[in-house]
């Protein structure tokens, strides 16, 4: 008896298991027809729809993000503000927020502390005297520094000649 009541259990979770896989791929079934139809979607529209189902799986969202993201965000060369049209104490701003930060970061070998460019800041800040313009021009991102032109002279020592350390004599 105790044989037979231990089969019928196995039975009955067995059936539960088939309950729940036979939902599973019903509602697989109906994510599958629906991204078919694509609800009249482009390929962009159904990468969209992928990575903004909360339900998908982590790594298909990623996959969709990432070949939707071409088409949504712009290549950063090609949204470069003109520089013609920010003041001359905006770019005196910018390339003394990202000059003092990068010397921080050299200096202390570390990101700067929270607000230390606070005399930085547009309502408090004051470009030098006279009509010169920065060294090079840097625009803030919000994701980092991007510097536009580097006039400035390269670290380390100048080599002059060929580098071999020489007096210029090869022979």
């Amino acid at each position: 008896m105790a044989a037979m009541d231990s089969v019928k259990t196995r039975i009955d979770e067995l059936e539960c298991i088939v309950k729940l896989q036979m939902a599973k791929i019903e509602e697989l079934s109906a994510e599958n027809e629906r991204l078919k139809v694509g609800l009249g979607l482009d390929a962009h529209g159904t990468l969209q729809a992928i990575y903004r189902d909360e339900t998908a799986p982590r790594a298909d969202r990623i996959k969709a993000a990432n070949g939707a993201i071409g088409y949504e965000q712009p290549k950063l060369g090609s949204i470069l503000p003109s520089l013609g049209n920010i003041n001359r104490a905006e770019r005196w701003r910018v390339f003394e927020r990202w000059s003092q930060r990068r010397q921080y970061i050299i200096e202390h070998r570390d990101i700067p502390p929270p607000n230390w460019d606070a005399h930085l800041q547009p309502d408090v800040y004051t470009p030098p005297e006279g009509d010169a313009m920065p060294p090079v021009d840097v625009i803030d991102t919000g994701s980092g520094f991007k510097v536009l032109t580097n006039l400035l002279p390269k670290s380390g020592p100048r080599r002059l000649g060929n580098g071999n350390g020489g007096d210029g004599d090869d022979s």
